[in-house]
């Protein structure tokens, strides 16, 4: 676990930082591009493994939770997506939309546990409907601060738009292992307020609307 963790740490590092020396580290606010889109991508992984995780206990077995959850968090992230649109035109959309987030992971950390604790003897069918209105909040304000920051991040540098995608996909492919080494270590709950962590220095590195 180590192992794989170090190494999908020192791809996404080359892959991260080689295209800077091309493209240059100060020129067009790469610092906040950089912070903002890797803090969306390791955050939204942790958020969805932890999920999983929590799941697997309701639901009765891993397939179950995988499928509810996956299900869960890509359709309504999807509905966020298309629903953003509405907002780019705010400057301090992405910022507003990363701090929500946080804020929600915050709230879920706290009583997501309670909840699915007081109604696991619920007959399966109604665990699955109960389990898309718990995770149907959390997933769709996950879908607004990818692409409000892609749609900000266009209009100040639109040649950095290919670099802000491979920073998401690099820090995606690192929080999976980096989620398992902290459930371990330190538990779920931890790793979901990581994420909210994750969320939050998206939030601050897209002060005023900065992403790019």
């Amino acid at each position: 676990m180590i192992l794989t963790f170090f190494q999908a740490a020192i791809a996404a590092l080359v892959l991260i930082l080689l295209p800077l020396f091309r493209l240059g580290w100060r020129r067009g606010h790469r610092l906040g591009t950089l912070l903002y889109f890797g803090g969306l991508g390791l955050g939204y992984m942790l958020v969805e493994i932890v999920l999983i995780h929590r799941f697997v206990l309701y639901l009765g077995t891993p397939v179950y939770a995988a499928a509810a959850v996956i299900t869960a968090v890509l359709v309504f992230s999807g509905a966020g997506s298309y629903s953003s649109s509405r907002f780019e035109a705010l400057p301090a959309a992405p910022r507003i939309a990363a701090a929500l987030v946080a804020i929600l992971l915050l709230v879920y950390t706290l009583f997501l546990p309670p909840l699915l604790s007081g109604s696991i003897g619920l007959p399966m069918a109604w665990k699955f409907l109960y389990s898309l209105l718990l995770l149907a909040p959390l997933s769709f304000a996950m879908g607004f601060p990818f692409p409000l920051g892609l749609v900000h991040l266009a209009r100040r540098s639109e040649a950095d738009v290919p670099w802000a995608w491979g920073i998401n996909g690099c820090l995606s492919v690192l929080s999976s292992a980096l989620a398992t080494m902290i459930a371990v270590e330190a538990g779920f709950s931890i790793v979901l307020l990581v994420a909210g962590g994750a969320y939050a220095i998206a939030a601050v590195s897209a002060i005023r609307g900065r992403v790019g």
